[in-house]
């Protein structure tokens, strides 16, 4: 169940995962912008704190996983 009670469909947070795996291309900028979406997603009342920072945990490990380099 969601802070809000809006439905159940609080675990995990996939705003947070997406925003994580922009860390690929600039770890800085990416950075902050996922943790600015945890913040807001947690200030929203969308998630709880476990909800963003395992959303977040998903979409590093998919991005290290999977983002491919491109050879210089």
């Amino acid at each position: 169940m969601r802070p809000d009670g809006s439905d159940n469909k609080s675990f995990w947070s996939e705003h947070s995962a997406i925003a994580a795996t922009s860390q690929g291309w600039n770890f800085y900028v990416g950075g902050s912008l996922t943790f600015a979406t945890m913040a807001g997603r947690v200030e929203a009342k969308r998630h709880f704190p476990l909800d963003v920072t395992v959303g977040a945990g998903v979409g590093t490990l998919f991005e290290r996983l999977f983002h491919s380099k491109s050879p210089h």
